[in-house]
C-alpha cells in the first residue's frame, strides 16, 4: 500500500467560484443588459411615483412616510448594482452593493408586509385599457405571496452573495 495522495477534486463551491472569477469581466452585451435593466427599473419606479402622486388608491391613505421611503428607496437603491456593473464592467465589484440592497429590500418587505399599505386592485389604474390585463391579475393575496417569496429568497441570497464575493475576490487576487 502506498501513501501517495490522489489528486484532489475541486469541490462544487471551488468550481463555482472559478467559473464566476473567469466571467467577472462583462462583455459589452452584458453591460448593455445591465443598462436596459436599470432603465426598465426606473420606468417601473416612475409608474409607482405616478400612482402615488395621482392618489389612485394603490397606496392606502394611512401609509406612513417611513413606509413610502422604504418602498421607493429600496427600489432606487436596488438599481445601483446594475449601474456599477454597467459602468465598471465587473460582476464582483458590485456584489457588496448587491448584498446591501438585498438587506435593504428584505427590511422594506418585512415592514411593508406588517402593515400592507397597498390596494392592488388599483395597480393597473394608470394603464390604458388594452394594457390593463398585464397587471389586473395581481391582487393583494398574490402580492403578499410574492413579497414573502422575496423575503425568503433574500435571507438565502445575503450569505450566498457574501461568500461568493469574498471567494471570487480571493481567487481574482491570486490568493487561491
Amino acid at each position: 500500500m502506498t501513501n501517495e495522495k490522489s489528486p484532489s477534486v475541486p469541490s462544487w463551491w471551488d468550481r463555482h467560484v472559478s467559473k464566476e472569477a473567469n466571467k467577472d469581466v462583462l462583455k459589452a452585451s452584458d453591460r448593455a443588459g445591465n443598462v436596459i435593466g436599470a432603465v426598465f427599473s426606473v420606468i417601473v419606479i416612475l409608474y409607482f411615483i405616478e400612482l402615488y402622486s395621482s392618489s389612485s388608491g394603490f397606496f392606502k391613505e394611512d401609509i406612513t412616510d417611513i413606509e413610502l421611503g422604504l418602498f421607493f428607496w429600496a427600489a432606487i437603491f436596488g438599481i445601483s448594482p446594475s449601474i456599477v456593473r454597467a459602468t465598471v464592467g465587473s460582476r464582483n465589484i458590485s456584489r457588496p452593493l448587491d448584498i446591501l440592497s438585498t438587506i435593504f429590500v428584505l427590511i422594506a418587505v418585512l415592514v411593508l408586509l406588517s402593515s400592507f399599505p397597498f390596494d392592488f386592485e388599483h395597480l393597473d389604474d394608470l394603464l390604458p385599457g388594452p394594457l390593463r390585463f398585464m397587471l389586473n391579475w395581481i391582487n393583494d393575496g398574490v402580492a403578499r405571496a410574492f413579497m414573502w417569496f422575496i423575503a425568503i429568497v433574500s435571507l438565502f441570497m445575503v450569505p450566498y452573495t457574501t461568500a461568493l464575493y469574498l471567494s471570487v475576490r480571493k481567487k481574482l487576487s491570486g490568493a487561491a
